[in-house]
């Protein structure tokens, strides 16, 4: 008997908020009662996608954070368990995916006359913000500091916050996106469910975080927000 996945394939990409359709394909003289899904970022602490599913796919709206190190787990439920995994790769929408091979180079064209030289356009300056902001989970979500940045207890309805960057930004500069990294209690990162940073559509200098957790989890991360302003 044997457990197979079969999409997505080894070091696929899978972008947030996108929904990927986990298949597996199952081999032996006897049905399993049922199959669990899971997820870890950091290839070896796994959170269930699906406790038990029935069929031999699942659709996964893909969330939590994003890893190049990720790997989804598919085991069989019964007597004769079996388990398979393949790595993929988990990226907020609008990074950059991995870089193709280049293509055969075309011949060049004929070279056309010199035009008049244009005036110099003006230099853009571009800096980076930067600010260290706490993330806070509780399972009812209370007993957070106001200062602190707080997930939802709904995996599926994060809350926003919007982050001001303007005192570390010079006059007349906006953002253009953001990212962030945790620095201070990593493993607090598999408390939630969700951490997406993106610019903010009601301020250029401002930054739109959606936080959400794991129903009943707990706990605090600092992270290093970090904003690219242009002016």
């Amino acid at each position: 008997m044997s457990l197979i996945i079969t999409s997505p394939t080894p070091r696929q990409t899978c972008v947030f908020e996108e929904d990927v359709v986990i298949r597996w394909q199952w081999t032996g003289s006897s049905t399993p009662s049922g199959y669990r899904v899971e997820l870890s970022w950091d290839g070896s602490n796994y959170r269930d996608i699906a406790s038990s599913v029935s069929a031999t796919s699942h659709s996964w709206r893909v969330r939590g954070v994003a890893s190049n190190i990720a790997t989804l787990r598919v085991t069989s439920l019964g007597a004769n368990g079996q388990t398979a995994s393949v790595p993929i790769t988990i990226q907020p929408p609008g990074a950059p995916g991995p870089k193709g091979d280049p293509g055969p180079k075309g011949d060049p064209g004929p070279k056309g006359d010199k035009g008049p030289k244009g005036d110099p356009g003006a230099l853009q300056e571009i800096g980076v913000a930067v600010l260290d902001p706490i993330l806070s989970c509780s399972p009812n979500g209370s007993g957070i500091p106001s200062h602190h940045l707080a997930a939802s207890t709904n995996s599926e309805e994060p809350k926003k916050h919007v982050v001001d960057m303007s005192s570390k930004m010079p006059a007349g500069a906006r953002l253009i996106g953001g990212w962030y990294t945790p620095y201070h209690n990593i493993a607090a990162v598999g408390e939630f469910a969700l951490i997406s940073v993106s610019t903010c559509a009601s301020s250029s200098t401002a930054l739109e975080v959606q936080l959400a957790s794991w129903s009943g989890r707990k706990g605090d991360l600092r992270i290093q927000l970090f904003g690219v302003w242009v002016r």
